[in-house]
């Protein structure tokens, strides 16, 4: 399996420092959205779902996701996982004046990372928050690339990065940690819970890897039998938080939870168990990733 990606580093600079009882991510999102569609709508009349361009506009594509619900992979549904992701390092209730952010894409929606940079821009001249605080966008890295140094309106074209599945059976004894960074959302017999396992994690990789994969890469689909695993010594110290966000499709206050904290493995893993444990890094764990949630750092030592 192999699909394209991009991820991109912004530096998002305020006017002043603040604090803020909500999640920036939660935010963020919002703005990019609600700019975003700005951008993007021809027939503003119409709804997204009633509108003859919506698996061509950049908007749809990216927010709503709409596919054909005779999808072979997604039988019955009218919308799949959304092709990017974003994560911010600020947590909420701490004070700061700069945030970076990371912006994932994968697929086609690569080639809409222009939108999504004019659309964050004029997200900054509107200011975020309830106190309207503008920013600027300092810079733009991928990987070692600078995409934007903070000045007009260029953006230099990154190079394509493509993640590929390595299926290898050899294994080695390693020392694995791996940390959330923010808060990963995973429902384990029907209850979102903190008490995750190596095992739970990893089926819910593989499962996130075929969708995207078919959606956004070539196609292919995993097919692991995970009961062939070795046996791993497992260390959990994750604990469960929530945070408020408004939502403004339910016009409701609610909560969203997570598990953060580490999970430390030891034992004999194979290369296949390590590439997609890479692969969280690129695209999230658990649900929610496209609010912030489900990064991870996965360290093999």
């Amino acid at each position: 399996m192999k699909i394209r990606y991009n991820q991109f580093l912004f530096r998002l600079k305020f006017k002043n420092r603040f604090t803020t009882k909500v999640y920036p991510a939660f935010v963020i999102r919002s703005v990019l959205g609600n700019e975003l569609r700005k951008l993007s709508c021809i027939l503003r009349g119409k709804e997204c779902g009633d509108c003859p361009l919506k698996f061509q506009c950049a908007y749809s594509y990216i927010f709503e996701t709409p596919i054909k619900k005779d999808t072979e992979f997604l039988l019955g549904r009218d919308r799949a996982s959304h092709p990017f992701r974003i994560f911010s390092d600020t947590l909420p209730r701490k004070e700061f004046e700069e945030i970076r952010l990371t912006l994932s894409l994968f697929g086609r929606g690569v080639d809409y990372f222009p939108y999504l940079f004019f659309a964050l821009k004029m997200g900054g001249e509107k200011g975020l928050f309830k106190e309207r605080i503008p920013y600027e966008i300092k810079s733009i890295q991928e990987g070692d690339s600078v995409v934007y140094n903070g000045e007009g309106d260029q953006i230099e074209k990154p190079d394509e990065r493509l993640w590929s599945f390595d299926s290898s059976d050899e294994e080695k004894s390693l020392f694995i940690k791996i940390t959330f960074l923010s808060p990963v959302r995973m429902k384990i017999n029907n209850r979102y819970t903190h008490r995750i396992t190596y095992l739970d994690m990893l089926r819910n990789i593989l499962q996130r890897i075929n969708i995207i994969g078919s959606m956004y890469g070539d196609g292919e689909k995993l097919k692991i039998d995970l009961k062939k695993m070795s046996e791993k010594e497992e260390r959990n110290s994750l604990i469960w938080v929530e945070y408020d966000r408004y939502s403004a499709r339910q016009e409701s206050e609610m909560k969203l939870g997570g598990a953060v904290g580490e999970v430390v493995l030891k034992g004999s893993f194979s290369k296949w168990e390590v590439s997609l444990l890479k692969a969280c890094e690129i695209f999230g764990l658990g649900k929610n990733t496209s609010f912030g949630f489900g990064e991870v750092k996965v360290e093999v030592l």
